[in-house]
């Protein structure tokens, strides 16, 4: 019987073959895949996915026995001769399922080969792709071969090619224009491409096509330009989109357009009813224009715009919108006022300008003709009206009427005397450059001297045509007020220094400038003893009184004492001086204070001094014991109220002694801040007080570790919490290797001000450290005691896991670190190895880590070797952890999980057991050989007790033979509610190696590890043992005999390792609440 195997295409029915004794497997198509032939785009890294469905039969079909064809795999892929490496290229048969819907079957030989080719070159070639078969057959000759090999290779046609788009490079006209209509024109645009490719060039108006008249092609072939010409008034008015769209060969096309706006021929616009009125009038007249205008032209941009208006050869005048509105219009009439009627000529020309809005225009004029008006005058108008004798005042007349042709206009002054009436003023008497005949305006100043004369104006004026008019105005000058200073006590009174004077200020208008008076001046000779800023008005004909104070600063006999008075116009006026006494008040003497000392911590005496009268200043004095002390902030109090307080420090030095102060009050008069001689006058008497001196040195709290772990793997922080005493100034940190028991063997680790240090690199074993606060160098509290066991680590199982999605390693066991945990993987068929640190997930009870799906199937099938490492070293050498595991799990070691075990510093785990306590010796290789279990039965008396360890057990190593022997002895407790001391021989290697020291019970379970070191203040061994009865016990370790106990009603029972300190407190932590007890 033979097996035969066919490839399928995806779009063609599964065939069956005929039976043939020579048949051979064969292709259903000649292309083998989905297609025989690509055509695509090329691209960097272009993938092809080929895929086909293979079929295989039995010959006979009934029958499984006999000759076959099986399909073996895709052997080979080449470009023509060239034959693809196997890194571009891969192949696979897809499972069942997997198979898309429209391959779904009931076949039972079927598969379908997908195969993928990458990183395919441009260009066109064959892509050939080998299949290899079996034959296997039942041969006549049993010598010969019962199988052989067969190839068949399929042929993929490709074409992959390099992208070339066309595109537009230039265009004529270069961007959107306009033209006008009578204008002839051509529009082009030209294409780029760099294939030569051009399948087409076509352009159209308006998305209309037309035809090109002219397209012409680059010598290289990659440029081509196409053009359509427009003769004069071809096209319409208005917008005319062009477009150009180019195609290449392969389809790819691009379009650009340009937009020409066809504009209509402007024509100029047109004036008609053109008017000017009034032909005659006066000056000023109103003069008023109408129009007609027009403009033949249909488009809004050649429409009207505007019109200007301008008079004889002045500059035009455009008129807007909302005189005569224009805009966009064909025809419009309007009438408009445009100025008045000029004096200056006999004869205006008017001239009216329409535009279009191409800047077209058309003009018409017209005249209108001056005739004058009457000649008037305005009254003389003088400023101030009532002046001072030497006031300067201002004199001021216009012509009302008639000033367009003016011929004389004069302004005149005269003292005393008048003038002639209805005649120009005499020579001597005109004011130069006071009028305007222009503006019609007269306008001077005149001094008046100082004279009490009568001041006499006239303004005179008269024109062309002989008429004339004129204006008269006399005033009469007035003469001032002076000005004094008066003290409002009697003249002999004296005045006490730094208490003001009253004094009163008289005063009139200083001058014809004098509005108000602005500022006073007190002086002393020609010494500014004050200045007064005030807004007082002045009169002309009256004075006015301004009261006013000045405070002395001096004593002096006789002073002079005058006023300058200043007015808004900074013009002043001095006083007659007046004379005044300035003299001290008597000084009065200071009253005797109350002194009291008080203490205000931290080595300083508040000192109040209190009940002050009189007092200008204090001055204080402090002594301890005959030797000085500084007074703070100063020993001098200047001005000091009711009540002055200082500050006295003190060191530790001076605990014990007497502080003495002493305090005197002075009294005095101040000048410039300093006491004026002669006015000084002290109290009667010192008064002083004393207070003893109690400034011992701080002694800070006992200092406690903080974030405790008692038994960890990697590398270690030592943390311990911060003081706020405010007697910590640093930390000390000890270390010794041991229990603390040990304490002898310390050695200072830090001293700093920090509250934590990490152990970078730690040695496998027991280390317990001891912190103490410091005031300074001498003075120091031993606190809390904290052990450490810095665990190897130990791979107690490991197995694959689902994570999520994904697949990972699951590693359970103890003494893994975040931080330090290196994992290697070696996987035993490969040899291959894996290295995981950073991607570490912890765990409660140990680590997961995910892992790729080749590295899990190969640990499922094979079998892998695990090695662990977590920072921890032994004698400076990184200490391993190794396990093998497989698909099955994994080789299993001690339960440290759930238990609570030690490592002895003799090289033996003592591990918790549901039935006692079991040693094992350590291997150099980290695994576990049991040495001996010593069992810790049920109570007698009560077989509901449970007899399993699961706290961890206390170990005291002696490593010497020098010192008793080579041993670990052993304190561990029960759920029997029985604890137990072990003394285990390390050099017997029999059962009998161990020996019970002595037992001890309690009325509860024990659950917590014990805690050993020395009777406080003694060299006593003691071990603290906490149970669930509620009590705490103090045994000696030697022999088991009870010093003390300590019960916590109420509080669960201990539930932790006892903790000590140096200074002797024990920290008991209950299932409820944490105890100290105070030891001494």
């Amino acid at each position: 019987m033979r097996y035969i195997a066919q490839l399928l295409v995806l779009s063609v029915v599964l065939l069956t073959s005929t039976y043939s004794g020579l048949a051979f497997a064969r292709w259903v198509t000649p292309g083998c895949f989905t297609k025989d032939a690509y055509v695509l785009e090329y691209k960097s890294n272009l993938t092809l996915k080929l895929t086909g469905n293979y079929e295989s039969h039995y010959y006979p079909p009934d029958n499984g026995d006999g000759e076959s064809t099986k399909f073996d795999r895709v052997s080979k892929i080449s470009i023509g001769n060239n034959t693809l490496s196997n890194t571009r290229w891969s192949a696979k048969l897809m499972s069942k399922q997997d198979l898309p819907n429209n391959l779904r079957h009931d076949k039972k030989y079927y598969h379908v080969p997908v195969v993928e080719v990458e990183k395919l070159p441009a260009g066109k070639y064959d892509l050939k792709v080998q299949i290899k078969t079996i034959d296997y057959e039942e041969p006549d000759d049993p010598q010969a071969e019962d199988s052989f090999d067969r190839y068949q290779t399929c042929t993929i046609s490709m074409d992959v090619y390099h992208v070339t788009r066309p595109s537009f490079t230039s265009t004529s006209p270069s961007s959107d224009t306009s033209i006008v209509q009578d204008k002839a024109f051509t529009v082009s645009f030209t294409a780029q491409d760099e294939g030569t490719d051009f399948a087409s060039f076509s352009l159209y108006r308006n998305d209309i096509s037309i035809t090109a008249k002219s397209c012409e092609i680059s010598h290289d072939k990659k440029s081509k330009t196409c053009s359509r010409s427009y003769g004069k008034n071809i096209l319409n008015v208005g917008d005319h989109t062009f477009k150009a769209v180019v195609k290449d060969s392969r389809g790819y096309q691009t379009s650009m357009t340009r937009k020409i706006t066809v504009l209509e021929k402007n024509s100029a616009p047109t004036i008609s009813d053109f008017s000017v009125s009034p032909e005659f009038g006066v000056a000023g007249q109103a003069i008023s224009v109408s129009f007609t205008v027009q403009d033949s032209d249909a488009q809004s941009y050649n429409k009207l715009s505007h019109v200007t208006l301008q008079r004889g050869t002045q500059d035009p005048v455009t008129v807007s919108q909302q005189d005569c509105a224009l805009s966009e219009l064909s025809s419009k009439s309007c009438t408009l006022n445009f100025g008045t009627i000029s004096g200056d000529t006999a004869q205006t020309s008017i001239t009216l300008t329409v535009y279009d809005k191409k800047g077209a225009n058309a003009s018409s004029s017209g005249t209108v003709e001056f005739v004058p008006a009457d000649l008037t005058l305005s009254s003389i108008a003088v400023s101030p009206s009532t002046p001072f004798i030497d006031d300067i005042v201002t004199v001021t007349a216009n012509v009302n009427s008639g000033l367009d042709y003016l011929d004389t206009l004069q302004l005149c002054a005269m003292r005393g005397g008048s003038f002639a009436q209805n005649a120009p003023c005499p020579s001597n008497s005109i004011i130069s450059n006071a009028c305007d005949k222009t503006s019609g305006s007269c306008s001077a100043t005149y001094n008046l001297r100082g004279s009490a004369d009568s001041a006499n104006f006239k303004v005179y004026a008269a024109n062309r045509f002989g008429h004339t008019d004129e204006s008269l105005q006399t005033v009469m000058p007035n003469s001032y007020f002076g000005a004094a200073l008066s003290v409002n006590t009697n003249s002999d009174t004296s005045h006490i220094v730094n208490q003001p004077v009253s004094l009163t200020a008289h005063i009139g208008a200083i001058n014809k400038h004098s509005k108000s008076l602005q500022r006073i001046e007190l002086m002393s000779g020609q010494t500014l003893l004050q200045s007064y800023s005030v807004n007082i008005p002045l009169y002309r004909d009256r004075s006015i009184e301004y009261p006013f104070s000045w405070t002395p600063e001096v004593v002096r006999s006789n002073m002079p004492i005058s006023a300058v008075l200043y007015d808004n116009k900074d013009q002043s006026v001095s006083t007659s001086p007046i004379y005044l006494d300035i003299v001290y008040p008597d000084t009065l003497k200071p009253g005797l204070p109350r002194l009291i000392i008080k203490p205000d911590g931290a080595g300083t005496f508040r000192v109040v001094a209190s009940e002050l009268s009189n007092t200008a200043q204090l001055n204080f004095s402090a002594q301890v014991n005959g030797s000085p002390k500084d007074v703070w902030p100063n020993a001098e109090i200047k001005s000091p109220g009711n009540k002055a307080e200082v500050q006295i420090d003190v060191n530790y030095a001076d605990h014990t002694k007497t502080l003495s102060v002493c305090v005197l009050a002075t009294n005095y008069l101040v000048s410039d801040g300093q006491p004026i001689p002669g006015t000084i006058k002290e109290a009667d008497r010192q008064v002083c007080a004393t207070e003893s001196i109690s400034h011992p040195k701080p002694t800070p709290d006992t200092p406690k570790f903080s974030a405790l772990k008692s038994q960890v793997g990697g590398r270690y922080t030592v943390q311990w919490q911060q003081q706020n005493d405010g007697a910590t100034n640093l930390f000390r940190l000890y270390r010794w290797n041991g229990l603390p028991i040990d304490r002898n063997l310390s050695n200072l680790l830090y001293e700093g001000t920090a509250n934590q240090i990490t152990i970078e690199k730690p040695e496998q074993g027991h280390v317990t450290y001891e912190i103490h606060a410091c005031y300074d160098g001498s003075t120091c509290t031993a606190g809390q005691q904290f052990t450490v066991e810095h665990l190897p680590p130990y791979i107690q199982s490991a197995s694959i896991d689902e994570c999520g999605a994904n697949r990972c390693l699951y590693v359970k066991g103890i003494g893994f670190s975040q931080s330090q945990t290196l994992l290697q993987v070696q996987l035993r068929q490969t040899a291959e190895t894996y290295s995981y640190s950073s991607s570490l997930a912890m765990q409660n009870d140990g680590f997961k880590v995910l892992v790729s799906d080749y590295v899990a199937d190969k640990l499922i099938d094979g079998g892998a070797y695990l090695k662990v490492n977590n920072g921890v070293s032994k004698n400076n050498s990184p200490i391993y952890s190794s396990i093998v595991v497989d698909g099955s799990g994994s080789e299993s070691g001690p339960d440290l999980l759930s238990r609570g075990f030690s490592f002895s510093e003799n090289g033996i785990l003592y591990a918790g057991s549901e039935t006692g306590l079991n040693a094992y010796i350590v291997t150099d290789n980290q695994k576990f050989e049991l040495k001996w279990s010593h069992k810790t039965p049920a109570g007698v008396a009560d077989a509901s007790k449970h007899s399993d360890v699961v706290a961890m057990p206390l170990i005291k190593s002696n490593t010497s033979m020098a010192h008793g022997g080579v041993y670990d002895d052993v304190y561990f407790g029960a759920r029997n509610n029985r604890f137990y001391s072990i003394r285990h021989d390390i050099t017997n290697m029999n059962e009998s190696s161990k020996r019970v020291r002595w037992l001890f019970d309690t009325r509860g379970p024990i659950v917590a590890p014990a805690q050993l070191t020395k009777v406080y203040g003694e060299d006593t061994p003691v071990v603290y043992v906490g149970s669930l009865d509620e009590a705490l016990y103090a045994l000696n370790a030697d022999n088991g005999e009870v010093y003390w106990h300590y019960l916590f009603p109420g509080s669960g029972g201990v539930v932790a390792q006892p903790q000590v300190s140096a200074d002797g407190h024990v920290y008991v932590q209950t299932e409820k609440d944490v105890y100290v007890i105070t030891l001494g």
